[in-house]
């Protein structure tokens, strides 16, 4: 029996089964399927849900075709970068921030935080503000998951002194608490609290970098001392300690997939990269990372043997598993299959330091781990086999080491600032890596870096690369490095004359973080954020 002899409402019935992929392969069988598709407002926006990124969100009074305008809006705004709204906000003089799920938060004093969710007219979001004070308590690092009510925050670490041979114990409080009242968060423990203690010489200034993802949350402990950097994980719902890894080799890690750490990190004196997979569904107990029964490894391309690494880095926003508020209501959200990680490393020879963002999809990773067999461990991955086609490397672009919110789902937001003269503003520069969306800009006669005409516009243009290498041979690596990971530019000036009130110029901002609905410039001399709405 022929599909196509069927009544339209049961072959609609049946398209509406299907995936985005499929529903993109039937539009190609005949005129019939073409027209079913193409008019029906649930199948479309279905596809441009997976152009966009996006998946649906809870059910509300929308309709498809509602969803279907106003994702399509949105899209529009971000390709374009033509925000809805600006405003000004001053910040705190706390030392202590956070850009997650679309909340910016500081502290005010060392017992006060204060919290904003950021605006968006396209997804309904409004903006709210509110602040917390927990009396006699000083917060020495914070972050947070609206989506969960969950605020993480991390004491000052006290220092509890032993016999010579130990050491000094060191011990950090970790309190989990409600986002929005402050209270002991009902999920948690019964204490709300969470201990990390590791014996330690004695330490003048420790750093963490604090992530939260589903019923995990992971504190990596760093000190001005080189030695024994550590990662631990707790099930903070049940406050039990999933695992814990040490060792010179951790310098940076990051959430993966569903239950996955990806750890970042070399060898001292040696000459290439590492980023080391962690299954936290095997792995348990403390252990040196180098003698973990990590899943795999994946190879950075050779350094030159006098190379010596100063620093390596990983950003992603946000978590794997994120999705917003349900009673917020939002119409649609960033899906959870694609996550960009940028990976900084900073590396130096005898002439002179090196800087580099490496850009890989989640994708990347996960497909080369499903490959792996169900007890396969310590699996090395070398360059060849994940980097050249699946990322991008390239000299590191304008980024804060401080507003480090520069990436959000599969975008990169970057600034290149201006030199003062009115004829050279700055400019805003979004590098997007959602596959899908590239593939619909290509059928749709996006423009590319070649086409003169996009370059000669002065407010904003959209580029598309065609999967063009990028060859950095600067001397650090030992040969050429190619890769050719495909993304696209969306780029907007930003004179002066864009500001609403006049007063200030726009060239004084200098760094740029980003979120699901907003871009945020920051001016930290002024001290004041301008937020862009979507």
């Amino acid at each position: 029996m022929q599909l196509d002899l069927l009544p339209p409402e049961l072959i609609l019935k049946i398209f509406i089964h299907l995936d985005y992929r499929s529903l993109v392969l039937a539009r190609e069988v005949c005129t019939l399927f073409c027209s079913l598709v193409d008019d029906h407002a649930t199948l479309q926006y279905k596809i441009e849900l997976a152009c966009a990124n996006m998946q649906d969100g809870p059910p509300s009074n929308l309709t498809a075709a509602d969803r279907l305008s106003l994702l399509k809006r949105h899209q529009s705004a971000w390709n374009t970068l033509q925000w809805t709204s600006s405003q000004e906000v001053s910040m705190n003089t706390g030392r202590v921030w956070e850009l997650y799920g679309g909340v910016l938060a500081q502290s005010r004093d060392p017992s006060n935080l204060s919290f904003r969710t950021l605006p968006s007219q396209l997804r309904g979001v409004e903006e709210q503000t509110w602040n917390i004070t927990f009396e006699h308590t000083i917060i020495r690092d914070f972050a947070m998951d609206p989506s969960q009510d969950l605020l993480v925050f991390l004491e000052p670490p006290e220092r509890i002194f032993m016999n010579p041979d130990v050491g000094v114990e060191i011990r950090t409080r970790i309190r989990l608490r409600s986002l929005s009242t402050g209270g002991c968060h009902p999920a948690g423990p019964d204490t709300g609290l969470l201990i990390h203690s590791t014996c330690t010489p004695e330490i003048t200034r420790m750093s963490f970098s604090i992530m939260i993802h589903a019923d995990y949350v992971a504190i990596h402990y760093m000190s001005n001392v080189e030695s024994n950097p550590e990662l631990e994980v707790w099930n903070w719902k049940t406050g039990e300690s999933v695992m814990c890894v040490h060792g010179d080799r951790i310098r940076t890690a990051s959430f993966l997939g569903e239950h996955y750490m990806l750890v970042g990190g070399w060898a001292p004196g040696a000459s290439q990269c590492s980023l080391y997979v962690l299954d936290l569904h095997k792995v348990s107990g403390t252990h040196l990372l180098e003698e973990t029964s990590y899943t795999c490894e994946f190879l950075f391309p050779q350094f030159d043997h006098w190379t010596s690494q100063l620093a390596f880095s990983i950003r992603a926003d946000p978590a794997p598993s994120w999705q917003p508020d349900q009673a917020k209501s939002v119409p649609f959200h960033i899906a959870s299959q694609s996550r960009l990680y940028v990976i900084i490393t900073l590396v130096r020879t005898p002439e002179r330091i090196f800087s580099y963002d490496l850009f890989v999809l989640s994708d990347t990773f996960l497909r080369l781990i499903a490959q792996l067999g169900h007890d396969e461990e310590r699996r090395q991955f070398s360059w060849e086999e994940w980097g050249p086609h699946g990322t991008r490397l390239v000299p590191s672009l304008p980024h804060s080491s401080v507003w480090v919110c520069f990436v959000y789902g599969t975008k990169f937001a970057t600034i290149f600032q201006s030199d003062g003269l009115p004829e050279h503003p700055s400019v805003i520069e979004i590098w997007d890596f959602n596959s899908v969306g590239i593939r619909k800009g290509h059928l749709a006669g996006e423009h590319s870096l070649e086409d003169e005409d996009n370059k000669q516009d002065k407010t904003w243009n959209v580029q598309w690369h065609k999967g063009d290498t990028s060859i950095v041979s600067d001397g650090a690596f030992v040969g050429d490095v190619r890769t050719r990971l495909p993304y696209r530019i969306v780029r907007r000036t930003l004179p002066s004359s864009t500001l609403e009130d006049g007063d200030d110029p726009e060239d004084s901002y200098h760094d740029l973080m980003c979120s699901e609905d907003n871009l945020i410039l920051v001016d930290a001399t002024r001290r004041q954020f301008r937020i862009l709405s979507f």
